[in-house]
């Protein structure tokens, strides 16, 4: 019964995560629950289900940045965020979920974010890790959310996705956020 709970949960998880990214369902603005900069995928979970060396792919190091073995980008993580880790058929991270009470970050390897063809944007171009990057600026796209950032970076091993949605017009922490995004 455990092992079933679990993997109904994690079902949930995707398929919420999914309708968020897909921008069918929002996240809820809820205060930081998570003491931990990276929730451990697995944690409850019993041994044998998910594939030995998972969980040893992505780290945290003590200054903040995450890094995962299979992507060829890190960035930094503040330790009062929720992060969820979704991975692949192939047990590698796929997606990725950060969360605050006022920030929710998307972070995809090859799969494209879309949102709403009627939202209105402002492109802009920045420099993120080393390339220029278009950055498409969506402002005041819902009743809930101040404005959201949408952009991509090419790396050798696929193209990484990135959505930014915050509840505050202040750019601070998004800003600090996309400055940190590094190629290794």
């Amino acid at each position: 019964m455990t092992i079933l709970s679990t993997i109904l949960s994690k079902l949930a998880a995707a398929l919420t995560s999914l309708a968020i990214t897909l921008g069918l369902l929002h996240a809820p603005i809820t205060p930081a629950s998570v003491t931990s900069p990276l929730l451990s995928i697995g944690s409850s979970t019993s041994a044998g289900l998910i594939p030995s060396g998972v969980l040893t792919n992505s780290s945290v190091s003590s200054s903040g940045i995450f890094a995962d073995k299979n992507w060829k980008v890190s960035f930094h993580l503040r330790p009062e965020w929720n992060v969820n880790e979704i991975l692949d058929a192939n047990n590698q991270l796929h997606q990725m979920q950060i969360s605050n009470g006022s920030l929710v970050i998307f972070v995809s390897k090859n799969e494209a974010i879309g949102l709403s063809n009627d939202l209105t944007y402002t492109t802009g171009t920045r420099t993120i890790a080393g390339q220029s990057v278009e950055v498409k600026t969506y402002t005041k796209p819902s009743a809930q959310f101040a404005y959201y950032q949408l952009f991509s970076i090419k790396e050798s091993d696929g193209t990484y996705n990135f959505l930014l949605k915050s509840t505050t017009s202040d750019t601070t922490i998004t800003d600090t956020f996309i400055n940190s995004i590094a190629a290794k």
